[in-house]
């Protein structure tokens, strides 16, 4: 019986959905995002890590850096951006459930998060006076992990049809 459930487990990941390779390639980025450069500060990088340039000797932050600051000390839409990753933490909860139509809601909410990240950060660093090209590979890599787990929650979604009617008593 035990041979049977170890065969069991071993086909289920055989067999699992090409989405999953989305949603794994998402998560991936997002921890990764933490750890590359972000962007490049204009101007002295007050705490947190920082590397320097190769070039220009300019503080280049890293996504993890990044977070905390627009998380502690960023403005209203700064620290919306920064929560969306509790998103990406709720999409490995979703996932990991058995009950039918886990992830539906959060496609949503995910890919409403990517495009907010998307197009927030660029706008502020026009307004900061800086190019958009000072956002770096951790920046591009977070971004893109919203939109992976997003199209990897819609495949779901998809696949498993229309949503269950709600259930009146009466």
């Amino acid at each position: 019986m035990e041979a049977l459930t170890v065969l069991s487990k071993e086909l289920t990941k055989v067999t699992r959905p090409k989405w999953w390779r989305l949603v794994y390639a998402g998560w991936a980025l997002f921890a990764v995002s933490f750890l590359l450069p972000a962007y490049v500060e204009h101007g002295i990088i007050a705490t947190g890590i920082s590397l320097q340039g190769p070039s220009t000797g300019v503080p280049i932050e890293i996504g993890a850096d990044a977070f905390l600051n627009a998380l502690l000390w960023g403005g209203g839409v700064g620290k919306l951006s920064a929560l969306t990753n509790l998103l990406i933490l709720a999409s490995l909860l979703a996932l990991r459930t058995s009950r039918p139509g886990y992830g539906r809601w959060l496609r949503w909410p995910v890919g409403a998060a990517g495009v907010l990240n998307l197009v927030y950060w660029p706008i502020w660093m026009l307004g900061e006076g800086d190019p958009i090209s000072y956002l770096l590979v951790g920046y591009w890599s977070w971004v893109a992990s919203f939109f992976c787990v997003a199209g990897g929650l819609w495949t779901v979604a998809r696949k498993q049809g229309p949503a269950p009617a709600p259930h009146v008593h009466g």
